[in-house]
């Protein structure tokens, strides 16, 4: 809008010089003495030239003013962007990476989305949300939010001196990590519905054709069926552990199960499960007398019913507790 200055400029400067020169050329012919009428009426020209020439000429200088402003600002703008650019640079290679290695976060930690919040709701926006670094150690599995780097910190020390929220879950109070919901499709299937009532066209039927009109005009079209394929997917990693002596459930997102597949394998459901399957298995054989063996079977027999140990090898343990008898 502003860039347009130049032209409005130096039309109003042209419209200007003519009236000025008009009006000096009819003050010459005054002073000639022409009185022909002729002075006058240039006079008059020239003196609107110059009434509709200075206006201009003020307006086309407000539009070079507000041009040069508008570029000043541009170029402030870029610089403040600039400068904020380098320092989430600055902040992103250097201060960060350094803050991490101060809280003993190892440069191969993986990262996982967690759906339990924990932050406190005055540092909430430091952070990425639910983002969160894990890592092991010291037998321990260890969470630490992750800083927003899209946030770049006024004053380093907001940051540096901020109370960050470890967690930390000894890995014998881990109790599994499993899979929780589904997926799976779903067709919705709309239109057909018949169409329903038009009350604008009952009555313009019911004025061209009377009666039989008006419920032929009542009735809408129908829409055509269709069918669209929903995809839902409700999955995700749940980690229980204890805290306490209460046990407790932290939720994450699907993918996360693989990461939890590298850090703590032994505590996937299904290998836990599995352990104790078989400790169970073992702990009911022991060597003893005739009615401790018949009780142990008894007690084989319970887990085959619960469905921890197949019908094989309920039989085959029930045979090695026969040998000996």
């Amino acid at each position: 809008m502003y860039s347009k200055w130049k032209p409005a400029l130096f039309t109003g400067m042209t419209v200007t010089c003519l009236g000025i020169v008009f009006i000096i050329i009819s003050v010459i012919a005054v002073i000639l003495n022409e009185s022909n009428g002729w002075p006058f009426f240039i006079m008059l020209v020239g003196t609107i030239m110059a009434l509709i020439g200075i206006p201009i000429i003020i307006t086309g200088r407000i539009k070079r003013k507000r041009y040069y402003d508008e570029q000043s600002m541009k170029k402030v703008l870029a610089a403040k962007m600039q400068r904020e650019k380098n320092s989430m640079e600055e902040w992103i290679s250097i201060v960060y990476p350094s803050l991490l290695f101060k809280l003993n976060v190892p440069t191969d930690a993986k990262v996982v989305k967690t759906y339990t919040g924990n932050i406190p709701m005055d540092q909430a926006r430091l952070y990425d949300q639910g983002i969160h670094y894990i890592w092991v150690a010291d037998s321990n599995l260890k969470l630490l939010p992750r800083l927003s780097e899209r946030y770049i910190p006024s004053m380093p020390t907001e940051v540096l001196n901020s109370t960050f929220v470890h967690i930390s879950i000894p890995l014998n109070e881990i109790e599994y990590y499993y899979i929780s919901g589904e997926r799976y499709r779903e067709t919705k299937i709309s239109g057909g519905d018949g169409g329903g009532i038009s009350i604008g066209g009952a009555l313009v039927g019911s004025f061209i054709a009377g009666d039989v009109g008006a419920i032929i005009g009542s009735r809408k079209a129908s829409t055509p069926l269709s069918s669209e394929m929903v995809m839902h997917d409700s999955r995700e990693t749940v980690l229980c552990f204890f805290q306490n002596g209460t046990r407790k459930t932290m939720r994450f997102r699907y993918e996360d199960i693989q990461v939890f597949d590298d850090l703590i394998p032994e505590k996937n459901h299904i290998i836990v499960t599995e352990v104790k399957r078989q400790t169970l298995i073992q702990s009911s054989i022991k060597a003893g007398e005739p009615i401790a063996i018949t009780a142990q079977i008894r007690e084989l027999a319970g887990l085959r019913d619960d469905g921890i140990i197949t019908e094989g090898e309920f039989q085959t343990k029930k045979n090695e507790l026969l040998t000996k008898m």
